[in-house]
């Protein structure tokens, strides 16, 4: 796993395919770490464990070989995979 943008979804950097795709879990609602303002978005503050949760997510699967099975997808679409 290359990065972790929430503890629901990632990037993972594909060896045999030497591609990088972006992941995200289905079915999983994960709380929001804190945002700075931006341009015209406002700042929105942390939700309840939002840092925990990221924290705990790349402790265990940042910089690790992970193991990732598709079930399907459409061409040119966005795969979520439950």
């Amino acid at each position: 796993m290359e990065y972790c943008f929430n503890a629901g979804k990632f990037k993972l950097y594909i060896a045999k395919e030497n591609c990088v795709i972006f992941f995200a879990l289905s079915g999983v609602r994960c709380p929001s770490t804190a945002r700075p303002a931006r341009g015209e978005y406002a700042a929105r503050p942390e939700e309840p464990y939002g840092n925990e949760s990221i924290a705990l997510v790349k402790s265990a699967l940042q910089q690790r070989d992970v193991q990732v099975r598709k079930r399907n997808s459409k061409p040119k679409m966005l795969t979520l995979n439950p």
